[in-house]
């Protein structure tokens, strides 16, 4: 990263005090007024909108680790960065995970469709420059948001980015990090628990971390029952995951993000 942070380190654990977190310097859109919202635009802010996932994270973690880890992203990089953001989408498309318990997906259709009424609103509320930021990076979902954004900009003046918490974390050039990733680590694996481990550890069931589980896909042969592969509901191994692990996960992302905002400020 060329910018290193200022002051204390900027990642934040996820707060238990909903209410608190949400502060984050009155850039959160749903804890500021009509009046406040309009006067962030004029000095040209960025609208960051977190895109989040109801989905199955294994026997061990929540159905909303997606969400709460992009949430944490983006209060941490408030810390560094002035930036205003929309509140939260709680959904996505969860195509091989949709036939665990828990998991709530939505279709291509309907995330596409959200995404570029969503984007259309922000215009017209002179919004000039969107980054759309997910916690879940699903090859369908990722899709659907960057046919919407792809639709919208052909029409439109408006900037818009479309990333993930994996674009984030994979950008970086810090080997330290990434070098730990096991091989096949993709999903409520090592990265992840180790992520939940240190932004709320009392939500992980430590008791319940499986084993190992790196499923073989008959690629390229379309299937309806992708749960079969990996009954567990992983797809990595965490049994070596750390909450230290996580913290410099976390910090990684939250400095690949600082750093995307700064560059797209200047665009």
């Amino acid at each position: 990263m060329t910018q290193p942070f200022r002051g204390e380190d900027p990642v934040v654990k996820q707060s238990s005090n909903e209410d608190e977190r949400k502060k984050g310097g009155g850039m959160y859109m749903e804890q500021i007024t009509m009046d406040e919202f309009a006067a962030e635009i004029k000095r040209g802010r960025i609208v960051v909108l977190p895109i989040g996932a109801t989905e199955e994270h294994g026997p061990h973690l929540p159905l909303g680790t997606d969400t709460i880890q992009i949430e944490s992203v983006v209060e941490g990089a408030l810390k560094e960065k002035k930036f205003l953001v929309a509140p939260t989408v709680r959904y996505g498309i969860c195509s091989s995970t949709r036939n665990f318990p828990g998991t709530l997906t939505i279709s291509c259709e309907l995330l596409e469709r959200l995404v570029s009424e969503l984007l259309l609103e922000l215009e017209r509320n002179a919004v000039k420059k969107i980054i759309m930021i997910s916690g879940h990076a699903g090859a369908d979902h990722m899709a659907a948001m960057r046919v919407a954004a792809k639709k919208f900009v052909r029409n439109s003046c408006i900037k818009v980015v479309v990333a993930s918490i994996a674009d984030l974390v994979l950008s970086s050039k810090e080997n330290s990090v990434l070098s730990k990733f096991p091989a096949g680590d993709k999903h409520a694996g090592f990265i992840e628990t180790s992520c939940m481990l240190y932004l709320n550890g009392d939500l992980v069931r430590k008791n319940k971390i499986p084993e190992k589980s790196i499923p073989q896909f008959p690629d390229p042969l379309i299937i309806s029952d992708a749960e079969k592969y990996f009954p567990s509901g992983v797809m990595g191994d965490p049994t070596g995951s750390s909450a230290d692990d996580g913290r410099a996960i976390i910090a990684l992302a939250v400095k690949s993000f600082v750093k995307l905002i700064a560059w797209f400020e200047k665009q």
